[in-house]
């Protein structure tokens, strides 16, 4: 019985262990602020300018957004609807010029993200050579975005709790699988999918209990920057939830630790 016990456990223990020397056989904390700090300084930008394009002049904000998705109040809902501009603001300064940069500063998002899947599966690095599969993932980034304002409103409840895992996990499964220039047999990438989807929507929960006390401490002590920090902070947590899900998804999938690829 004890030696069925132990066989057992032996199991999840060595799968613990194949993910973490993959985790950090990737880098895995210098990849998460890497890709946390593009999300912030690249891939919102780009998510602003579409979200002003999709939506009308009276619409709410991402600011607003924010306001509302975590209760925020006073000074810090304040310095949140600043940072972020109304989409009407956002459409008078938008122009072609001006897309074509943002897209060009987002393709570095999509480079990081490459990176980390290349070294959480341990393929070789192509970098600007798949510069039109980061094009492709932004574009499914935008339909997404746009699917997302559609509905937004419309699906609630266990319903939407349910179409929200299962958009998660196409999006996850779809990911790594173009980002990596279709390096990577689509049914293997199917265990780190689902624990992506499952991850973030864990940590997008625990995220409404602890965001809004972080963010309104956050604004009402240091204003806009103070809302800077809060947020990449939220956004070093999501990169690390992504890069671990990476890393244990290839344990799955039986990725050996020691073939980095780098």
């Amino acid at each position: 019985m004890a030696a069925a016990v132990a066989r057992l456990a032996r199991g999840p223990v060595d799968l613990g262990r194949r993910s973490l020397a993959i985790f950090l056989s990737m880098d895995g904390l210098d990849r998460s602020m890497a890709l946390a700090a593009q999300t912030f300084t690249a891939l919102i930008p780009l998510l602003i300018v579409v979200a002003a394009v999709l939506e009308s002049g009276d619409s709410h904000s991402l600011g607003d957004a924010l306001v509302g998705r975590f209760g925020l109040s006073g000074a810090s809902a304040d310095s949140v609807r600043r940072a972020l501009a109304a989409p009407s603001t956002v459409q008078d300064a938008v122009s072609a010029i001006s897309v074509v940069i943002v897209v060009i500063s987002a393709l570095s998002f999509t480079r990081a993200l490459q990176r980390l899947y290349e070294r959480a599966w341990g393929l070789a690095a192509r970098g600007l050579r798949d510069t039109a599969y980061g094009l492709a993932w932004l574009a499914g980034f935008a339909a997404l975005v746009s699917a997302h304002v559609a509905l937004h409103g419309h699906v609630g409840g266990s319903g939407g709790l349910a179409a929200s895992l299962a958009g998660s996990f196409a999006f996850w499964l779809l990911t790594p699988y173009v980002i990596v220039a279709r390096r990577l047999p689509m049914r293997t990438l199917v265990p780190q999918a689902l624990i992506t989807a499952v991850a973030l929507t864990i940590f997008r929960g625990a995220s409404a209990l602890y965001m809004p006390a972080a963010l309104s401490s956050s604004a009402e002590q240091f204003g806009a920057l103070g809302l800077c920090f809060a947020l990449i902070s939220w956004l070093f947590g999501v990169a690390t939830t992504l890069a671990a899900s990476a890393a244990l998804g290839a344990a799955v999938s039986g990725r050996s630790a020691g073939a980095t690829g780098v």
